[in-house]
This record gives structure tokens, C-alpha cells and sequence, in this order.
């Protein structure tokens, strides 16, 4: 979702808003659980379980 919101704005924005969506794009995604089990399941050597939205 959040990808597909970035390329749809990238056509009408310039190099410094791009880059300030993309930051918020990357902080909304950290905040989620799915972030943190990657993590985690990276940290334990085991495969995630992922649990959407």
C-alpha cells in the first residue's frame, strides 16, 4: 500500500517532497507488528508469521 502510494505521488512532486513521503512511508511501516516479528523472527532464526492488517 504504502509503495504504491509513493510511486502515485512521485509523479506530481519533486526530489525533497519525495524524500520526506518516502521517511513517512518508512516510519508508518516500522511502527507495525509485522515490522517487529520480522524482526524478531530474524533475531530467533525462524520464519515469520505474518499477520496483516
Amino acid at each position: 500500500m504504502l509503495t504504491k502510494w509513493l510511486v502515485n505521488r512521485s509523479l506530481d512532486s519533486d526530489r525533497q517532497e519525495m524524500m520526506s513521503n518516502e521517511a513517512l512511508a518508512v516510519e508508518l511501516n516500522a511502527r507495525t507488528e509485522d515490522s517487529a516479528e520480522g524482526i524478531k523472527s530474524f533475531l530467533e532464526n525462524r520464519s515469520p508469521t505474518w499477520q496483516g492488517y
